[in-house]
């Protein structure tokens, strides 16, 4: 997506592949929200897990780099998931001028699946 001025609305069911805590990570330019929902196969009530009210670098996931003052929360807390259950997420992206980027991940908590590709603690 390019431009200035614009608005994106994202949609998508996560299905995580193992019980346990789950958190994710957003970087946006300008805002960004991420929503889901705790209760599996619904579509509410909706919980805001980030919401960045400041463009951060594209690549600062870890780091508290920004443009504005403090820095914002780029990583959620944890939320328990359970393994083959279907929970709706929800993003929202506004773009206002220059770079125009928005980029999310997971983290599974100590995901010690075998022959997996989680099967480092790393973002996906």
């Amino acid at each position: 997506m390019f431009g200035d001025n614009l608005a994106s609305i994202y949609q998508t069911w996560f299905t995580p592949p193992k019980t346990g805590r789950y958190r994710f990570y957003m970087v946006c330019d300008d805002y960004c929200q991420l929503k889901i929902a705790k209760c599996p196969g619904t579509i509410s009530p909706l919980t805001t897990m980030l919401d960045l009210r400041a463009w951060t670098k594209w690549d600062s996931f870890w780091s508290n780099e920004n443009n504005y003052g403090s820095p914002p929360k780029k990583v959620s807390n944890w939320i328990e998931m359970e393994k083959g259950q279907h929970y709706y997420m929800y993003g929202k992206y506004l773009e206002g001028g220059g770079g125009d980027y928005m980029k999310s991940g997971v983290e599974i908590e100590n995901s010690g699946i075998v022959g997996h590709h989680h099967t480092m603690k790393q973002i996906q």
